[in-house]
């Protein structure tokens, strides 16, 4: 089974280096009817995309300045125009060049491309405005808006807007630049009481759910004016964290106001044994908002359970770099084949992702998720 191929108007134009491991995580539609899926998963499944992806870095409008990364599908013929340079021999990648894999000079995760597969600032696909869903997403402690590159591009190529999140409260590695770049937020675990950090997380979310809408509506083209003033506010969004950043979208989710469009949530092990008190026993699934838990090997052995729904992702190991980030796939720190776990999590969460429901066997699908609850 060849590896699926992300779009590229010029199928012959290059990728960046090390191409091969972007290919590995993007899932193929066709997966969705292979011979591992049923014929009821297959009925189920979403009709899924492959669309270029650009990628931009914006600030909230708050007093921190919060940045949050987007990964979005960029619109076909620009992505054409560009090949079209490179081939003639003009070399001219100054119009959407592609976006480097970890922003600031971070140090990617090790064997990771310099580049990303996404095109830097490139314009909106207008395909993607009508109700498009909308994940935003709050990392773990030591973790930033560059950690998972590779699972949010993915994503994205399937029509879906991701927010990843760099949270101010002194839990990004290494660092996040203040507004006016002079000055950084360095890794500090002793800058705010734990409680305090959740809070700050938590508003962060919602200033982002508030917000990156908007934002998203003032990117599309002036002539697109019923989309400018009538498709911002009927966004599906989903609220999604990795460790702390679960505790933190829980928090979110059950603080947001009714006109805020949450739908749903994405957990990925959740660490909610710190909300410290402040967060409600299952309160999200209780409240009737989807919820899909994914947990790692280790997780599972903890009886890590959350939300309408639980899933076990076998192979996905948590360590040092934690679990379903891109270092796993990149180090090969799995049991099972890393490109093989993130390919069957991107197609379970772009299925929860397009439908919202948890139930769809979709979301369940693969032969390396086991349905715990």
């Amino acid at each position: 089974d060849a590896p699926f191929v992300p779009y590229h108007a010029a199928s012959r134009t290059k990728r960046p280096d090390a191409s091969s491991m972007l290919n590995a995580v993007s899932p193929k539609a066709a997966d969705l009817e292979s011979p591992t899926c049923d014929s009821s998963a297959a009925s189920e499944a979403p009709q899924l995309m492959s669309l270029p992806v650009g990628s931009r870095t914006i600030r909230l409008p708050n007093r921190q300045g919060t940045r949050m990364r987007v990964f979005y599908p960029a619109d076909k013929d620009s992505v054409a125009d560009l090949e079209e340079a490179n081939d003639t021999g003009a070399n001219d990648r100054s119009r959407h060049p592609y976006a480097p894999y970890a922003t600031d000079g971070r140090r990617p995760p090790l064997l990771a491309p310099k580049m990303s597969g996404c095109l830097l600032d490139a314009p909106l696909a207008d395909a993607a405005n009508q109700h498009r869903p909308m994940l935003l997403y709050s990392h773990d402690i030591g973790h930033s808006m560059d950690t998972c590159v590779l699972l949010f591009e993915a994503l994205a190529s399937r029509g879906i807007v991701v927010g990843a999140l760099e949270h101010t409260d002194g839990t990004a590695s290494p660092h996040t630049l203040r507004p006016d770049g002079s000055e950084l937020i360095k890794y500090s675990e002793h800058m705010m009481t734990d409680r305090q950090k959740l809070a700050r997380r938590a508003g962060e979310l919602l200033e982002a759910a508030e917000h990156l809408p908007e934002e998203i509506a003032s990117w599309l083209s002036q002539t697109d004016q019923a989309v400018k003033t009538g498709e911002c506010s009927s966004c599906r969004i989903v609220l999604g964290g990795n460790g702390f950043g679960g505790a933190a979208a829980v928090m979110a989710a059950n603080g947001a106001s009714d006109g805020c469009n949450i739908e749903g949530l994405i957990l990925h092990d959740p660490t909610l044994g710190l909300g410290y008190g402040m967060l409600p026993p299952n309160g999200a699934g209780q409240a009737g908002l989807p919820t899909v838990t994914y947990v790692s090997d280790k997780a599972r052995r903890a009886g890590t359970l959350y939300g309408t729904r639980t899933l076990h992702v076998k192979g996905a190991k948590r360590g040092r770099t934690g679990s379903f980030t891109d270092a796993p796939l990149l180090g090969a720190l799995g049991r099972r084949g890393p490109s093989e776990i993130h390919k069957e999590l991107v197609q379970s969460m772009a299925a929860l992702l397009l439908t919202r429901d948890t139930t769809s066997v979709a979301v369940a699908t693969g032969s390396l998720i086991d349905v715990v609850r």
